[in-house]
């Protein structure tokens, strides 16, 4: 059973070359035990802390790929102390910034398809698998899903939209490309005219609705990294073996 800490019982002790251990009573906390402690998320979704950060431990109990990627902390949650194990920047992948997906970004896809099938203007929002990224210094392709895009805004972030069934099944219906979806050849269309016209909204606040969400999510990955920078000056931590 997980060995429950609780900070009535544990105390940090600094030596006079500051370094930090952990203890319980006077007894340094061993590695069996911290492997106990139960671990839990020290950051909140939206990127605040759930609780008071301790310090950092330099060693990985699961064994983990990148150790470098990431820190094992020790924090308190009332009267518990915990462990959790933090990614030093979530939203990095491969060099590149983590894509975005939010309902707001399929509204706007769907309702540009429903578009696009209505007034037979322009090319297919659905048309081209072959897609860019947005992200600033680089120029990357990449095969996408039939069913996704990129959405070009001016964020610094990565905002894909994936299109709903009714919405693919129409576009291969329209470009006479016999639907794989649910629908059967006629029905696709009608499907996708009562999920637009269910938004009740105009293009332009299918737009406005995605830049919000956009905003949110920057100040969100913002919060994030403000909290991760000071988790960077956490004492290192020593247990015993």
């Amino acid at each position: 059973m997980p060995t429950q800490l609780t900070t009535e019982t544990a105390t940090l002790t600094t030596a006079t070359i500051q370094i930090q251990t952990l203890a319980i009573g006077k007894k340094q906390v061993t590695l069996a035990v911290f492997r106990q402690l139960r671990e839990e998320p020290l950051i909140a979704t939206d990127g605040t802390l759930n609780g008071v950060p301790w310090g950092v431990v330099n060693y990985h109990p699961d064994k983990c790929a990148d150790a470098a990627a990431h820190w094992h902390v020790v924090w308190q949650h009332g009267t518990e102390l915990l462990r959790s194990h933090v990614e030093r920047d979530p939203f990095a992948r491969d060099g590149a910034e983590a894509t975005f997906r939010c309902r707001a970004a399929d509204r706007l896809l769907n309702a540009h398809v429903h578009a696009w099938i209505h007034t037979g203007k322009g090319d297919s929002p659905l048309d081209n698998p072959l897609l860019q990224t947005n992200v600033p210094g680089t120029y990357r392709r990449r095969y996408a899903r039939d069913n996704e895009r990129l959405l070009e805004v001016d964020a610094g972030i990565r905002v894909m939209a994936t299109a709903s069934s009714a919405a693919l099944a129409a576009h291969r219906e329209e470009a006479q490309v016999y639907p794989t979806g649910p629908f059967e050849r006629g029905a696709a269309r009608a499907a996708l005219d009562a999920e637009v016209e269910g938004y009740g909204v105009s293009m332009d606040q299918l737009w406005a609705d995605v830049d919000d969400a956009v905003t949110v999510e920057v100040d969100r990955r913002r919060r994030h990294r403000e909290t991760r920078k000071a988790l960077a000056e956490l004492p290192q931590l020593f247990i015993a073996v």
